[in-house]
């Protein structure tokens, strides 16, 4: 924007960028990226550049399955279809126009259609139970969901923060490359609670981050406590004193200032810390989560954290030997709950016998991957409504997998080791 209004200023000219958006399988050459520069090419990146040379002025143009896996957080208007060079077919187009802060967000689950909670009745009755005990002996719980991607651990999550109307919910996602920031899911948490925007220049959000601490935290402790939490979301404070500081000294202020902060959150009232994806944590919040559930005292907090199992291997002894923890392991769906969830997604109407045994067959039990993929069989037109029913249409033989269930997948793949990951290269390429 900047750049434009200078170039407005400075020679009267207009600047405008066109983009072109693509989704799809890449190949990226490892030759070029050891001169630091990482090629990719195929069939996504050409389309790409067409829509890119069909675009206006100041326009995003995306095709078909970027416009369907972003659907739900950018409006688009669907163009005419362009002509792409090596195409016989014209190419769908849409035009972004706006992001998600000026739509509804409109929740998971199909058009917006959300399923109760199937088969995790027991799950939901450990944790509640573990809740009630944190009110009763004022002593910190740390609970660790375990489960693969898509499985619910998330769900179950708001469900038991549904079931405590008195608790407080501060909540953080670790994020795959994040393990050099140590502690952002933390940031995250202070942001929510203070009701710090990402738009907020740092001294609004300063003086929001200090309101919200000397509102829960003893006098004494304030300078501490907003000393770590500024230092979490990388703010210096004006005056602060951390230059030239030790670096084991800083860890322990650190970690002080976050225990004193996550004891008054609980003294208020019950705390529930969640902390997802903690197979991507770094080893210094682990650290911490830990030092948490064993030093707080006469505070309400019930620490929970969601994981693949991959995180025993970076850290096996995880909850172990603690007599405060506990871990719960969430299978897939039974065959019968999978049904269920399928009747509650789309109500009471029935499906064709033979959608519902290749959608549950490929989903095995995955509740993320039964949702998504009836949910794209719904928007792709492949299943339609009729007199009470759903029928499924021609179109059903060619669907494939969605994009939003290849992530996840890409994920886990991204997690194997370099043998495994190296046979299932080859057995791709050969097909």
């Amino acid at each position: 924007g900047s750049f434009v209004e200078r170039v407005r200023t400075l020679h009267g000219a207009e600047v405008a960028i066109r983009i072109g958006v693509n989704t799809g399988d890449v190949v990226a050459g490892r030759e070029a990226a050891a001169r630091g520069e990482l090629m990719v090419s195929g069939d996504a990146v050409n389309v790409a550049a067409r829509l890119q040379q069909h675009a206006g002025p100041g326009e995003v143009l995306v095709g078909q399955r970027t416009q369907s896996a972003t659907s739900r957080t950018i409006s688009y208007r669907q163009r005419e279809p362009i002509a792409a060079k090596g195409k016989s077919e014209p190419v769908a187009a849409w035009v972004a126009v706006s992001a998600a802060s000026e739509l509804e967000p409109s929740p998971r689950g199909l058009g917006g259609l959300t399923a109760p909670l199937v088969g995790r009745d027991e799950e939901l009755a450990v944790l509640t139970a573990v809740a009630a005990r944190v009110e009763r002996e004022r002593a910190p719980q740390l609970v660790t969901l375990f489960g693969p991607a898509g499985v619910g651990k998330s769900r179950l999550l708001a469900e038991l923060v549904a079931r405590l109307p008195e608790a407080r919910l501060v909540k953080g996602r670790c994020l795959p490359y994040g393990g050099e920031i140590t502690l952002w899911p933390l940031a995250e948490a202070a942001k929510a609670h203070a009701g710090i925007l990402d738009t907020d220049p740092a001294e609004v959000a300063l003086v929001k981050l200090q309101a919200a601490i000397e509102s829960v935290v003893p006098g004494d402790q304030v300078e501490r406590v907003l000393e770590a939490a500024a230092w979490t979301i990388g703010f210096s404070l004006p005056g602060g004193s951390s230059a030239g500081i030790d670096p084991l000294e800083a860890v322990r202020r650190l970690q002080e200032g976050w225990r004193r902060y996550v004891a008054a959150l609980g003294r208020e009232q019950l705390t529930v810390v969640a902390i997802e994806d903690i197979h991507w944590a770094s080893g210094g919040l682990l650290d911490l989560l830990e030092q948490l559930a064993e030093t707080l005292a006469d505070t309400r907090v019930l620490l929970v954290c969601t994981a693949r199992l991959e995180v025993l291997e970076q850290r096996p002894t995880w909850g172990a030997g603690k007599q405060n923890a506990t871990a719960l392991s969430l299978a897939p769906l039974s065959a019968a709950d999978s049904g269920r969830l399928v009747s509650s997604l789309l109500g009471e109407a029935e499906i064709p016998e033979g959608v519902r045994d290749r959608v549950l067959a490929s989903a095995e039990g995955n509740p993320f991957y039964l949702e998504e993929m009836l949910n794209m069989l719904i928007e792709e037109g492949a299943l339609e409504r009729q007199n009470g029913g759903w029928v499924s249409t021609e179109r059903l033989a060619e669907v494939t997998i969605p994009d939003s269930v290849q992530g996840v997948i890409a994920a886990r793949i991204d997690l194997l080791d370099g043998e495994p990951r190296d046979a299932l290269r080859r057995c791709s390429a050969i097909g």
